[in-house]
């Protein structure tokens, strides 16, 4: 996996076309740091994105969320040991600050 301007965009078209862009209230400040987007595309064309992002709910309490995404043929993106691991230290870094904001 790796942090690929594109997936900014194809993310940002599944929230459009799916009726979630407001949820997530995409525009240029959506990404706190340039590494908040992972992704990678398989040999299938079936892709994983990931996107954390910092939002300000409804009782006025920012928090972290993360949106996933899927896509291509089959719509299965296959995930290697490696790959995994990586997820995982991504997720960590932002669970860390999404724990920070909850504070």
């Amino acid at each position: 996996m790796s942090t690929e301007p594109a997936a900014v965009d194809a993310f940002e078209a599944f929230a459009k076309a799916t009726g979630l862009e407001d949820l997530f209230g995409l525009d240029a400040s959506t990404y706190a740091a340039e590494d908040d987007v992972i992704g990678a595309m398989d040999e299938d064309g079936d892709s994983l994105v990931l996107q954390y992002a910092e939002r300000t709910v409804e009782d006025g309490k920012i928090c972290g969320l993360v949106g996933i995404q899927t896509d291509g043929p089959s719509g299965v993106a296959l995930v290697s040991a490696d790959g995994m691991e990586e997820l995982v230290t991504w997720l960590q870094a932002r669970i860390v600050r999404a724990r920070e904001l909850e504070k």
